[in-house]
């Protein structure tokens, strides 16, 4: 077991014994069978983990961790420049319009200073325009229609039971109509959105324990499949076979803002991307449970809400929004769908956290048509020419906004810096005939005043013009 184990490791095929042909063993069989003779060996963990290829080559775990990485910092560089506005935007509709953005490349949002306590109020047009449109996109039946092709009473049967069984996955399995009103909301305030169609199987009643393969994946039943066919040979040579706890699984529809997948820089078109990274947090239980012992070493991440939709911690004294949420017993899944290459002629999916490799999966998860499908679809509201990121309905006005903002505030401070006032020489008005603003107020002067007139003098102050009523529509006409 131990000279098959270094010929796996050096990457030569190894056969089992009294087998004509070589078949590859992966590294746990090894493990398994040389646990049963001389017990657990404490160095194991030590070993790099290598992951076996369909031409019979194996590749370090590490090798496909830094590549992912790489990935991801070419992606998170590109997307850094759009991340400041997307944050301002999702402020502006939550009713926080006296901010702004640093200058700096990671753009936060910041208060705006105000050393001379000026009056700041906030008169909100923009979320009844966001409310109007995501109503406006949203009043309509998007569940689709099933047709057979065939009129006969016996196809209409079938088409009646179909109807049944999508309409009950609509509704109660993957809750399409409030996936789809929240994949609105996201598109509306970031301009671009995505919805990744999967099944979960970490949802559902509980099947059992069943075999699963190298790479994770639940062993299928099927005498032709050639992952049952390994289970079935390890078994008659007593070797070992990792069992998982699996549900019946369900589909699932994730709605994914901006802040939650990576896209490859310079890519103008969703269709041409060889690779999207999609980042999900999860609690610590499920991804041990979905991933088995490979998952057992992950710690707990403190992400905070910024980290969930800008994967970095902004927690400062002057940003309101960093560090205000935190999510405990959490680690961030980061899922990677390649597209078919020679290498993969399927495509794979890779599954890391925490810079630990969980999974790959050679294939990715749809094939319509005889073309491999990740099952992700791209939304973009305004389209910017050789852009991928669109722009949403609030990035446009957000300048109309402020100065509307600005406009009224002023109005206020001049209506109380201009209202009417009593100008008074020195000692003519005391405690007891101080004018306290009442309609025809009489006030009652000192005796020994010789000329009222001299004595204090009124303004009436600059009274409110057709002017103030041009400029709040000028701004309206701007929204």
């Amino acid at each position: 077991a131990e000279g098959a184990r270094h010929r796996q490791l050096q990457g030569e095929p190894v056969g089992a014994e009294g087998e004509g042909d070589a078949r590859q063993v992966s590294v746990y069989a090894f493990d398994a069978m040389r646990d049963s003779v001389e017990g657990p060996d404490p160095r194991r963990n030590e070993t790099p983990l290598r992951i076996s290829r369909a031409d019979g080559n194996t590749v370090t775990a590490s090798s496909v961790v830094e590549l992912m990485q790489e990935r991801r910092k070419q992606a998170k560089s590109d997307r850094q420049r759009y991340e400041g506005i997307w944050r301002l935007c999702q402020a502006f509709v939550a009713g926080r319009q006296w901010v702004g953005l640093t200058k700096s490349r990671d753009s936060r949002i910041v208060e705006e200073p105000n050393p001379r306590r000026r009056e700041r109020h906030t008169v909100n047009v923009l979320t009844q325009y966001f409310e109007t449109a995501l109503g406006k996109l949203y009043d309509d039946n998007f569940m689709p229609n099933l047709q057979f092709a065939r009129a006969d009473e016996e196809a209409q049967r079938f088409l009646e039971q179909c109807v049944r069984a999508f309409r009950f996955a609509w509704d109660e399995e993957i809750q399409a109509g409030d996936r789809i009103l929240e994949m609105l909301i996201e598109l509306l305030g970031y301009g671009t959105a995505a919805m990744r169609c999967r099944y979960d199987m970490s949802a559902g009643p509980y099947i059992g324990e069943v075999p699963v393969d190298g790479n994770g994946a639940m062993v299928p039943i099927d005498e032709q499949d050639p992952r049952y066919q390994e289970v079935m040979q390890k078994m008659a040579l007593g070797q070992s076979v990792e069992y998982r706890t699996m549900r019946e699984g369900k589909i699932a529809w994730d709605v994914l803002s901006p802040f939650n997948f990576l896209v490859p820089p310079g890519i103008p078109h969703a269709h041409l991307f060889p690779w999207v990274i999609v980042d999900t947090p999860l609690p610590l239980d499920q991804l041990r449970s979905m991933f088995g012992e490979r998952a057992a070493g992950l710690s707990e991440q403190d992400l905070s809400q910024v980290n969930l939709i800008g994967d970095r911690d902004i927690s400062t004294a002057d940003d309101p929004f960093g560090g205000s949420a935190k999510l405990k017993d959490h680690g961030l899944l980061s899922t990677m769908y390649e597209t078919p290459t020679r290498e993969f002629p399927n495509g794979r999916v890779v599954n890391v956290s925490q810079e630990t490799f969980l999974e790959e999966k050679p294939g990715l998860p749809y094939n319509i048509n005889g073309h491999p499908k990740t099952g992700i679809a791209f939304f973009r509201y305004h389209r910017v020419p050789r852009r991928f990121y669109g722009i949403g309905l609030i990035e446009p006005a957000v300048g109309p906004q402020r100065q509307r903002n600005r406009a009224r505030s002023q109005n206020i401070e001049m209506k109380d810096k201009n209202l009417g006032r009593v100008i008074t020489q020195k000692g003519v008005l005391t405690e007891a005939n101080m004018p306290v603003g009442r309609i025809m107020e009489h006030l009652e002067l000192k005796q020994s005043v010789g000329d009222i007139r001299s004595a204090y003098m009124e303004t009436q102050g600059v009274p409110p013009g057709p002017w103030i009523t041009a400029e709040v529509e000028a701004n309206d006409a701007d929204l």
